[in-house]
């Protein structure tokens, strides 16, 4: 195993680390994580919408590439905002962050979309893409998404059973990193 083919592995570590240390040295809650969280999401879906155009098997039902990623934004951004709306509905007030949130939330940010973009870059222009039709690109954000918000969920219950807020936000953090490591890896090794 190369440097250059674990560097999406090193990325993916280091980006949740940053976010647990932003996340620790600011006093976030559960509602400051699930926000960057949030935006992680959206940058997933951006980094989908490059896999599906870059996939090279053929896709599903004839259909083009543009609609398969029109259809994508359509149903993954309904899914999103569908999905904030219940955690918001869920966390209420610990929803609200203070301004200053804004101006940090984008040092982690960035860092998780660069490890992101390092995956796109590193494991699937270099070995997926052509492994994958267009239509399989599509579903893969959800094969990575919907078990890494578990955490999310997770915490959200913790914190309505009166768990200090902080415990639920330091174990929402920890469990979202390992599970986004472990779903990581664990494609890798039997691809896409």
């Amino acid at each position: 195993m190369t440097i250059a083919s674990t560097l999406p592995l090193i990325a993916i570590l280091l980006a949740n680390l940053i976010a647990l240390a932003t996340a620790g040295a600011a006093g976030w809650g559960l509602g400051e994580l699930f926000r960057l969280y949030w935006i992680e999401l959206a940058a997933v879906g951006v980094v989908a919408l490059f896999q599906i155009r870059f996939a090279r098997r053929p896709g599903a039902l004839g259909k083009s590439r543009g609609y398969q990623g029109i259809f994508f934004v359509a149903h993954y951004g309904t899914a999103c905002v569908a999905y904030g709306a219940i955690m918001s509905s869920i966390l209420g007030s610990r929803w609200t962050v203070e301004p200053i949130f804004w101006l940090v939330v984008w040092i982690p940010a960035l860092a998780l979309i660069v490890a992101h973009v390092v995956a796109f870059r590193v494991d699937f222009l270099r070995r997926e893409a052509a492994l994958v039709s267009s239509m399989q690109a599509m579903l893969l954000p959800y094969a990575r998404v919907l078990p890494v918000q578990a955490p999310i969920i997770l915490a959200a219950a913790l914190l309505s059973a009166d768990l200090p807020a902080r415990s639920a936000a330091v174990l929402f953090a920890l469990g979202k990193t390992v599970a986004d490591f472990g779903l990581y890896a664990a494609r890798r090794r039997e691809g896409p």
